[in-house]
């Protein structure tokens, strides 16, 4: 599986994109707030170090995901420094 061959947290990242559409810089501005039981809310993205509005006012939206890809964030505990300051704070680089 392809997933194996990468790392966390961008094996997470990967296949939270996969089930879900989301942009890069989307997935980078995810914060715990965004993930409900059975969907992701985009409200912000990061990129280049800048917390922005989504890219367009359609991706500024709630879609809703399946129970397993909730899981995969929930079980990745290095996913939890893309949710947490250690993003903001300019720990994780994208």
């Amino acid at each position: 599986m392809l997933l194996n061959a990468i790392s966390e947290p961008y094996a997470t990242m990967v296949y939270v994109a996969v089930f879900t559409a989301l942009r890069v810089s989307e997935l980078a501005g995810l914060r715990w707030r965004n993930v409900h039981s059975h969907s992701i809310t985009i409200e912000e993205r990061y990129s280049r170090g800048d917390w922005d509005q989504p890219k367009s006012e359609s991706s500024r939206a709630t879609i809703p995901v399946d129970e397993h890809v909730i899981q995969r964030i929930d079980g990745s505990n290095l996913w939890r420094l893309l949710f947490g300051p250690a993003m903001s704070c300019g720990v994780i680089k994208l």
